[in-house]
C-alpha cells in the first residue's frame, strides 16, 4: 500500500503489524489530505459568515443612523420618541392629559433652548437636567400627573421626579433665569381650566 505525504511517497507493509511510526505516519497523511479537501470548504464558509456578519453589522449602524436622522429633522414629540425607543413606557398616551404632557414639553423645550430630543434623551449636563427637572415639575405640580407616568415619559423612574419637585422651588429661589423660564413655560398655558 502506498501513500503520498506532499513530495514523498510512502509504502505501508501490509503483511506487518505497524510500529508506532508507521502509524504516526499514516495519520500524518490522513490529517494532510484532510486539510487539502476540508481547509478550502471551511475557509470560504468562515469568509461568508464573516461577510454576513459585517453586513448585519452595517445594517444596524444605518438603522441607528436612520434612527438619529429622522430625530434631527423633525421635531422630537413624544410620540415619536416613543416610536424611536426614546422613551420607556408609553402608558402616558392612555391619558387623557398626554397632549398636554406633549405641549409641556414642547413649551420647556422652547423657553430653556433645548431641544425635545435632549430633554427625553439621557445626558446629564446642567443645560439639559434643569430644563428636563423643569418639565418634571410642571407635569406634576400643575397636571397632576403621578411621579411614575411623569418619569416614564422621561425614561427615568419615580424617584427622579420626585427629587426635580423637591428642587426646581429652591432652583427658582436662587437662579432668577431659570425662575424666568419656568415662567415662560407656566405662561404658555390657561392653568386654571386645564389643572386637575
Amino acid at each position: 500500500m502506498k501513500t503520498e505525504t506532499g513530495s514523498k511517497i510512502i509504502y505501508l507493509n501490509p503483511d506487518r503489524a505497524m510500529d508506532f511510526t508507521d502509524n504516526e505516519v499514516l495519520h500524518d497523511a490522513v490529517t494532510q489530505r484532510a486539510r487539502k479537501v476540508l481547509d478550502p470548504l471551511a475557509n470560504s464558509e468562515i469568509a461568508r459568515l464573516e461577510e454576513v456578519v459585517a453586513s448585519l453589522k452595517k445594517a444596524v449602524n444605518e438603522l441607528q443612523d436612520l434612527r438619529v436622522e429622522v430625530a434631527s429633522y423633525r421635531e422630537v414629540t413624544v410620540k415619536l420618541a416613543c416610536e424611536l425607543g426614546m422613551i420607556q413606557k408609553t402608558g402616558l398616551f392612555k391619558n387623557p392629559g398626554s397632549s398636554q404632557a406633549h405641549n409641556v414639553i414642547l413649551a420647556a423645550s422652547s423657553a430653556f433652548g433645548v431641544s425635545t430630543q435632549k430633554l427625553l434623551g439621557k445626558e446629564r449636563p446642567d443645560y439639559i437636567a434643569h430644563p428636563r427637572m423643569a418639565a418634571m415639575w410642571v407635569l406634576r405640580t400643575k397636571l397632576g400627573m403621578p411621579l411614575t407616568e411623569v418619569g416614564a415619559l422621561f425614561g427615568r423612574d419615580h424617584g427622579t421626579v420626585l427629587h426635580a419637585c423637591n428642587r426646581v422651588p429652591a432652583m427658582m429661589k436662587k437662579n432668577k433665569v431659570f425662575a424666568e423660564n419656568v415662567m415662560k413655560v407656566l405662561n404658555t398655558f390657561n392653568w386654571e381650566q386645564e389643572s386637575k
